[in-house]
């Protein structure tokens, strides 16, 4: 995403507090309170919609992220003790996205019935990767360069362990092979669909927090 479209949604919060701050002391009575309530809605939609043109503009030059089907079967590196049931997320990524979230596109059927072909995943770069979460990674070149979507189990030392679930079996990725790792927040059947999901958990941060790697 360009410089310019990064500081699009700050101009428009700019533009969203001075209109807030004019329209509250021009109204002076009760016989305001709904246009100046509108006003401040109405300015927030656009903001938003403004970030959110910004975004598929973007996903269109740069299509949604792919990941890969992954069928290497069982490829446990040690067999160390647990270290951690829950880890931050790992790397940067630069790929389109909207603020924290991206959107990535399923291809196989590794993680069926848990994921179907062709699901949307809408990603979130902030959030802690806890066991039984979905977790999106990018290896390295060096290491393949695939984009992959696994049911985190745990990490220790170096190592970032994993499962998939057709065929069932572990695998296990060095940390150092790992170019980015982001926990998969919601799952949607279309992109109109993914964006709801975005829109809802930017402004309700506590919704889609299920550990979605977990068959229910």
């Amino acid at each position: 995403m360009s410089s310019t479209s990064q500081k699009l949604p700050g101009r428009m919060l700019r533009v969203y507090l001075a209109v807030t701050t004019i329209a509250i002391f021009m109204a002076p009575s009760s016989a305001w309170a709904i246009p100046v309530a509108a006003i401040t809605a109405i300015t927030s939609l656009t903001g938003f919609a403004a970030a959110a043109v910004t975004f598929i503009v973007n996903t269109a030059i740069s299509p949604a992220v792919h990941t890969e089907g992954w069928h290497g079967g069982a490829s446990i590196i040690s067999s160390k003790p647990m270290r951690a049931r829950s880890i931050a997320p790992i790397g940067s990524c630069t790929l389109p996205a909207f603020g924290p979230f991206m959107v990535a596109i399923t291809t196989g059927d590794c993680m069926a019935p848990v994921l179907d072909d062709r699901a949307y995943l809408i990603i979130d770069k902030r959030m802690a990767i806890r066991s039984g979460d979905l977790v999106t990674l990018r290896l390295r070149p060096s290491a393949s360069g695939a984009i992959i979507t696994k049911r985190f189990i745990e990490a220790y030392d170096d190592v970032l362990s994993c499962a998939q679930n057709n065929p069932s079996s572990r695998l296990d990725f060095a940390i150092s092979d790992i170019e980015w790792a982001y926990r998969v927040r919601s799952v949607a059947r279309n992109f109109i669909s993914a964006c709801w999901t975005m829109l809802v958990a930017t402004f309700s941060p506590r919704t889609f927090n299920e550990r979605l790697g977990i068959y229910r």
